[in-house]
């Protein structure tokens, strides 16, 4: 569960907080990167100007040795 307050909303709707159910994971794609992904839909009744569902893709890159390769794991 996330509350998320609409920080780039319209000046009519800040302040106004959206609850959500989400879901995500990662994938492993090659040595030290990994796809990260998350979807989620609004538990509460929608209004006009809330988000019903969402979702992202993200990917991470796991590096070792001080930042100079990537990670073995």
């Amino acid at each position: 569960m996330v509350t998320d307050p609409l920080l780039r909303a319209p000046r009519h709707h800040q302040g106004v907080n959206i609850t959500t159910l989400d879901f995500g994971g990662r994938y492993k794609l090659h040595r030290g990167l990994r796809l990260l992904f998350m979807a989620g839909r609004s538990v509460c009744s929608n209004s006009p100007g809330q988000v019903e569902f969402m979702g992202c893709f993200g990917i991470q890159i796991l590096l070792s040795d001080y930042g100079r390769e990537l990670s073995e794991e």
